[in-house]
């Protein structure tokens, strides 16, 4: 017997009457949507909590379907942060040496990539232009 509510008559566990499973890709009820996981995005960076979830057919406000990120509460802080290393201590690091994770990768990195020379804690944006001394000590060639 045909019924043109089942949306796949060669899979008996499809029909209109079946308990839709979250995340699998086929829509058992045939309503034409698949239940999915859906992770609160309280920081707005585009990588959810994967302790705050929700199931739903559409993706509902403020929730994403990514549950990797690893500080929902500061958006700087996801998978895809940068980290720079900042090998003369001063606070700001080399731009040609980022590293990308929820976490530092060590004491020596920081989320700063302003440091124009990681060689010498004297030089960098925040330090006091010297006149005249050949250097450009705030990172600010003018």
């Amino acid at each position: 017997m045909d019924n043109s509510a089942d949306c796949d008559d060669t899979d008996p566990l499809v029909n209109p009457d079946a308990v839709e499973i979250a995340d699998n890709d086929i829509d058992e009820n045939c309503d034409g949507l698949d239940l999915k996981t859906w992770y609160a995005d309280s920081d707005g960076d585009g990588f959810g909590d994967g302790n705050t979830s929700l199931l739903d057919n559409v993706q509902p406000d403020g929730y994403v379907a990514d549950n990797t990120d690893c500080d929902d509460t500061d958006a700087t802080i996801n998978p895809d942060t940068i980290w720079y290393a900042d090998l003369d201590g001063d606070g700001f690091g080399d731009p040609d040496s980022g590293q990308t994770g929820c976490v530092s990768p060590g004491l020596e990195y920081v989320l700063d990539d302003n440091d124009c020379d990681d060689t010498d804690p004297l030089v960098n944006p925040g330090a006091t232009e010297i006149l005249n001394n050949s250097i450009d000590d705030d990172c600010n060639p003018s």
